[in-house]
């Protein structure tokens, strides 16, 4: 994708237009957390695909929507956080870590073009003791 001959930052980084809606800013669940933790949660929803659903990734996610800041954030601990308030499920499939975003297509509508998603969904999570906060299929 272009638009004057530039790439588009989606066309670079895969990031999506969405919504943030005001029952964001009213819940006293999510105002427990940090600042950078409720940044981390709507930059979820700009990388994840049409069903909430993204690759587990710490290190890419801290580049993509931290990658400007000069102080160091720990994506690892914020995802832990949001896990913790069953906001996002953290799961395996076949080896590989993923992301769902609970209830992202209850709150978000996006693009009718945007393509259908090709991450798994999570078969069933059964929460280990080995890997605190993370769901193993």
């Amino acid at each position: 994708m272009t638009k004057g001959g530039t790439l588009t930052l989606t066309a670079v980084t895969g990031m999506r237009s969405r919504n943030i809606k005001t029952g964001f800013w009213e819940s006293e669940e999510l105002g427990r957390l940090s600042h950078t933790d409720r940044l981390l949660f709507i930059g979820l929803w700009c990388i994840a695909d049409r069903e909430g659903k993204l690759e587990d990734r710490p290190d890419k996610i801290r580049h993509l929507l931290f990658g400007y800041d000069r102080r160091p954030v720990d994506v690892e601990k914020g995802l832990c956080n949001l896990m913790s308030l069953h906001v996002i499920t953290r799961y395996d499939v076949d080896g590989h870590g993923y992301i769902r975003i609970e209830s992202f297509q209850k709150h978000q509508n996006p693009h009718p073009h945007e393509k259908p998603s090709k991450i798994p969904d999570p078969v069933s999570c059964i929460v280990t003791g080995k890997q605190i906060g993370r769901a193993h299929v």
